[in-house]
């Protein structure tokens, strides 16, 4: 049976060679923009004439600041790979980038609420037995200033990082693979290219023992397979 996800592919123009500059072309927009951030994160620290504040790399954090601003410096980035694909999909591949998500003529907010629900849901069932198994693992801190600032920069930059992940694998990679192998084979390498992409994330590096390096490695191939398989499931027919 087709796969009108899938089959998006085709919309545009879609030769082999437009997918092979466009990761490139989406990476390096990335990366630059990333520089650039770095770039004036570190002249901020170096000029401000503290001494506290310093980079530290691994891993990465900004001493002397607030959580949130090193929060925001993390994510921000993501503007830039957003940006990235916009150009490539938009004037490469000649596509709108609403086909990265949906088949239909406009994306269902509606689903996208449900999504937001079932993971909060999720997530807070994890929190919320992790307290119930290890409650000294918890400490409860309370700062009006940092938490809502906090709170405010999470809901706009947490959607950009986890929506632009999922244009660029689940929409991008996927679709693109899926012109040449079979969607199979395709949800696997996008999984395994979604792993790799986060094997330098803090948990990972600060892990000591292999049995949990190789539990996370694990955890983001099958999260990976998940949310390729509900990204083909949940499209419209």
């Amino acid at each position: 049976m087709t796969q009108p996800f899938m089959q998006l592919a085709r919309l545009g123009q879609n030769r082999w060679w437009r997918y092979l500059l466009g990761v490139p072309l989406i990476l390096a927009i990335w990366y630059g923009g990333s520089i650039l951030n770095g770039i004036g994160l570190y002249l901020v620290t170096e000029l401000d004439n503290n001494p506290a504040t310093r980079i530290v790399a691994q891993p990465f954090a900004i001493e002397g600041v607030p959580s949130y601003v090193t929060f925001a410096v993390l994510n921000l980035g993501f503007a830039f790979f957003l940006l990235g694909i916009f150009i490539a999909v938009r004037y490469l591949h000649r596509r709108p980038l609403r086909s990265l998500i949906t088949p239909s003529q406009r994306v269902s907010w509606m689903r996208v609420l449900q999504g937001f629900t079932v993971f909060m849901v999720i997530q807070l069932t994890n929190v919320g037995l992790s307290y119930l198994l290890s409650p000294e693992s918890f400490t409860l801190t309370y700062d009006p200033q940092e938490f809502f600032a906090f709170l405010l920069l999470a809901l706009i930059l947490t959607p950009l990082q986890t929506g632009t992940e999922e244009l660029f694998f689940r929409g991008y990679l996927l679709q693109g693979l899926g012109l040449k192998l079979k969607t199979g084979v395709a949800i696997a390498l996008t999984s395994l290219i979604f792993m790799a992409f986060h094997l330098s994330n803090p948990e990972v590096l600060t892990q000591v023992s292999a049995v949990g390096k190789g539990s996370l490695v694990a955890y983001y191939f099958m999260f990976g397979l998940f949310l390729a398989w509900l990204s083909l499931t949940c499209s419209p027919p």
